[in-house]
């Protein structure tokens, strides 16, 4: 089994319009810095996530773990944190994407697992890094919550979770 390491509260950081695909060093994420990058702040906690999208989907995986929405289909939300794990992939083999940090950890109330990546379009990038995680780490599983996902739980659920962001082509 490979090993999993728990990042510290610190993140490399590249500053936006600052040097591409370079890291400037290590720097201590702020509120600033999320609505920098196009942040939303979930009100009803002191996470910021990345986008809209994430910040919707943390509400939708909230309301299930506080029983507020039951989804039958799926099993039942125990808990889920953002972003707390960092996949690591062998640095002396590839020139790139050297590593892989999901946008959620969802854990059931039956004890199994997964993690969740929303992403409405995937990249090539974010296709290499899936790869590369179920080639090196193939007992985790990986949801993708891509658009037709997202955009099917928006439509159906949306209307009855609490601050439910619709901006865009949402609505």
């Amino acid at each position: 089994m490979k090993r999993i390491s728990y990042p510290s509260r610190t993140k490399h950081f590249a500053p936006i319009g600052g040097k591409r695909g370079g890291f400037t060093g290590v720097h201590r994420w702020k509120a600033a810095d999320y609505a920098r990058l196009s942040g939303t702040v979930a009100p009803t906690s002191s996470v910021y996530f990345r986008s809209r999208m994430e910040a919707n989907w943390a509400r939708y995986l909230e309301a299930q773990r506080s029983g507020r929405l039951l989804v039958t289909d799926r099993p039942a939300v125990a808990n889920w944190i953002y972003e707390p794990l960092l996949f690591p992939f062998d640095r002396n083999r590839y020139r790139a994407n050297f590593d892989y940090r999901p946008d959620f950890l969802v854990v059931f109330k039956d004890g199994s697992y997964e993690v969740h990546e929303v992403k409405a379009v995937l990249d090539a990038k974010s296709n290499t890094k899936l790869a590369r995680m179920g080639r090196h780490f193939p007992d985790v599983p990986v949801r993708i919550i891509d658009w037709p996902v997202y955009k099917s739980v928006a439509d159906k659920l949306g209307p009855i979770i609490a601050d439910w962001e619709r901006r865009g082509s949402e609505t």
